[in-house]
């Protein structure tokens, strides 16, 4: 996508934003009585909360009960009455917008019905009030739009918002969270005239008077699911700003809740090609020398003395965003994943391939690259709901039928699990060893920090000490305790094993998990809050507790002088060699993730290479990993901020456990420092490694 594109993309964001927020905001005064100042108005002076006809309670009643629930639980959390009134306007426009770009991407591709191009006129919406379980709904159809209710609703509109909520539902099969037709969100949809202008800024094309301007309608196409990521970008980019205008005004730090926004920085496309072809491309390249791909994948820097590696099917290569955002490393990932499997479909059963290729067709190709492939965690829960969306987007247009699902994308701040509900739920659960109790304590105490570290959070490795801690006891007690069935002592002491354990304790888990819902929902006990939470905890669990064959991403960057309290004590205890930046602890954190020899492609900061503070960073990484790949950009490649200070680098580093290999291992280096626009570092790096790859000097390679 070029600049102007992207530009149109922001404006129509913060369009689509401030329509959004002020819908909502005149829904919770006007419709349910949740004042500006964040207190609530009598119930008896909103008509929407009178009973209606038989029942006792009225749909707007039950929403008004959801959101006094909705502001208590913040308030127990410490926020204040008219923040969560602030922080519900956010987030049901955050999900109303994405939900209706996610229905724009998929009737754009045919893959759903039309649901939003002409609203209550769209195809997909005639359709459904014909099936006879919508026979009230078809009948609401043909009264037209008289008279309105209170939502400025007529008839039909009522049944488009109410056909809105099954196609929620539907996709929610997919895409869990954003799409929960039964969510407070789901309840406050936007109202005609909000969704007419929402569906008006969706559908804009270009001005006759500007032919060289980019078509507004090219962002819907196949390919561009990367606008996912910068409505993402555009939509934090206020929140961001007002942060940072804080932090100089009143010289305050960080607080957890600003890290999302103040540290989201969407990588240009080109920079994701370069990382992730010299990662997962080369990978492939070092099975397969003869592969057909290497002409395809041009960014791939061509080593002198290629290195060989094992041939594996594709269906076992591991790939993790630890910080992944909308997925855009992800979606890079996707596309060279596809070219691999087609080209094992093509010569799986010849020499130096696997005898029998991972898919039995090309169609079952999308669904095996998101059930065994790809991996993504972020800090922001927002952030990992559109991961699910791009991919689900990506992968639905290869092959429209391809199964789904967001298992392996996790959210990494977990809030913290109340100890009343923890200990009821042990307490009601009855596990059959008492290790499952202490591993859901101690992971409960750890995810307090996931706030301030998201994936910087070495739960796996807490809990591999509090493994080893039970096998020495039962060691010492003659016995080994721990009556897992299956499960031996010598579980924890190999990667397998310990993946096996987790696969048990995450089934058991989840399962009383389940039956807690179960007894919690009979009592009339609304338990949602904490289930959601324990489950996040075992996903992210769950992701860290393998090793990759590539980890990419671009990290957040903040400075030790930015960090709050809790976050700078934390990184000097768990990071130390790294606690001037988050970049820099995430450079350490990336390599624990690696299997050996596996590769590691990031972009971040430059200083990192350079300072004496990160001298023990560089000892670090000498003693464990060897550079592939190194792209130094200096300054200019982002145009935020004051472009020139920001001063990066790509690179890729190899885990490296033989220290001869290690020390004898020659990189390839691309300076780039000079140019002073990313269109122009990216047309330097093109050109050098061509050169490289015909094997041709050059003077910045």
């Amino acid at each position: 996508m070029n600049d102007k594109l992207i530009g149109k993309i922001h404006s129509f964001t913060l369009s689509a934003r401030a329509l959004l927020e002020k819908d909502l905001g005149e829904q919770l005064e006007g419709t349910y009585g949740w004042l500006p100042d964040g207190s609530f108005g009598l119930a008896k002076h909103y008509p929407a909360l009178q009973p209606d006809g038989e029942r006792e309670v009225s749909a707007g009643g039950e929403t008004r009960r959801r959101l006094e629930k909705w502001a208590a639980e913040e308030a127990e959390a410490g926020l204040r009455a008219k923040a969560a009134r602030k922080k519900l306007i956010d987030e049901g426009t955050f999900t109303w917008l994405n939900r209706l770009v996610g229905f724009k991407m998929l009737e754009s591709r045919s893959l759903i019905r039309e649901t939003i191009g002409r609203l209550w006129d769209s195809n997909g919406f005639k359709r459904w009030v014909t099936r006879p379980e919508n026979a009230e709904d078809y009948t609401r159809f043909e009264a037209g739009d008289m008279p309105q209710n209170l939502r400025g609703e007529g008839p039909r509109q009522c049944a488009y918002r109410h056909f809105l909520a099954s196609q929620c539902a539907t996709l929610a099969a997919d895409v869990s969270l954003l799409f929960d037709p039964n969510s407070l969100d789901t309840r406050l949809c936007p109202r005609p005239l909000a969704l007419k202008g929402l569906v008006d800024l969706l559908n804009q094309t270009k001005e006759a008077a500007k032919e060289d301007d980019p078509d507004f309608a090219d962002i819907w196409k196949p390919g561009n699911e990367e606008a996912i990521g910068w409505i993402y970008q555009a939509f934090n980019s206020e929140a961001l700003e007002a942060a940072f205008a804080e932090a100089r005004q009143n010289n305050t730090k960080f607080a957890p809740s600003d890290i999302p926004a103040v540290t989201q920085l969407f990588t240009l496309r080109w920079v994701v090609r370069l990382l992730v072809e010299n990662t997962l491309g080369r990978i492939w390249l070092e099975m397969h020398p003869d592969s057909r791909l290497k002409d395809k994948w041009s960014y791939l820097a061509l080593p002198a003395n290629p290195q060989q590696r094992p041939v594996r099917p594709v269906a076992e290569l591991t790939f993790l965003d630890p910080c992944c955002g909308s997925m855009h490393f992800g979606l890079q990932a996707f596309d060279l994943f596809v070219d691999m499997y087609a080209e094992e479909l093509e010569r799986g059963g010849q020499p130096g391939w696997p005898e029998t290729a991972s898919v039995a067709n090309a169609d079952a190709i999308p669904a095996s690259i998101i059930a065994h492939n790809l991996h993504g965690i972020d800090i922001d829960l927002r952030a990992v709901q559109l991961s699910a969306l791009a991919l689900l987007v990506r992968a639905r247009t290869l092959q429209k039928e391809a199964p789904f699902t967001d298992a392996n994308l996790a959210c990494a701040n977990v809030e913290k699990l109340s100890g009343g509900k923890l200990e009821q739920f042990i307490r009601e659960s009855q596990f059959s060893h008492t290790i499952y109790e202490r591993i859901l304590l101690k992971m409960a105490e750890r995810l307090k920090d996931s706030e301030n570290l998201g994936s910087l959070l070495r739960l796996e490795q807490d809990l591999r000490r509090l493994g080893d801690k039970e096998r020495k006891s039962a060691e010492e007690m003659g016995q080994f305790e721990l009556a897992i069935p299956g499960l031996t002592e010598e579980t924890f002491e190999t990667e397998a094993g310990i993946e096996e354990f987790f696969g048990v304790l995450t089934e058991q888990i989840l399962r009383h998990l389940d039956n807690f819902v179960s007894r919690s929902r009979a009592s009339n006990d609304e338990e949602g809050h904490f289930v959601g939470e324990a489950a996040k905890g075992m996903r992210y669990l769950r992701l860290v507790s393998r090793d990759y064959d590539v980890v990419a991403t671009n990290p957040p960057y903040l400075s030790g002088r930015k960090m709050n309290k809790r976050m700078t004590t934390l990184m000097k205890s768990e990071y130390p060699e790294g606690s001037g930046d988050l970049y820099a602890a995430f450079i350490t954190r990336c390599q624990e993730l690696l299997q050996d020899s596996g590769l590691m492609g990031m972009l971040t900061m430059h200083s990192f290479m350079f300072i004496s503070s990160y001298e023990k960073l560089r000892d670090l990484l000498r003693a464990k990993v060897a550079v592939d790949t190194l792209a130094h950009f200096g300054g200019h490649l982002f145009a935020v901020g004051n472009p020139g200070t920001l001063q990066t680098a790509a690179f890729v580093l190899r885990k490296e456990p033989d220290v001869q290999k290690r020390d004898n291992h020659t990189g390839t280096y691309f300076r780039l420092v000079k140019e002073t626009s990313s269109e122009a570092k990216r047309l330097a790096f093109e050109e050098a490694v061509a050169a490289q790859r015909a094997g041709n000097p050059h003077p910045q390679l």
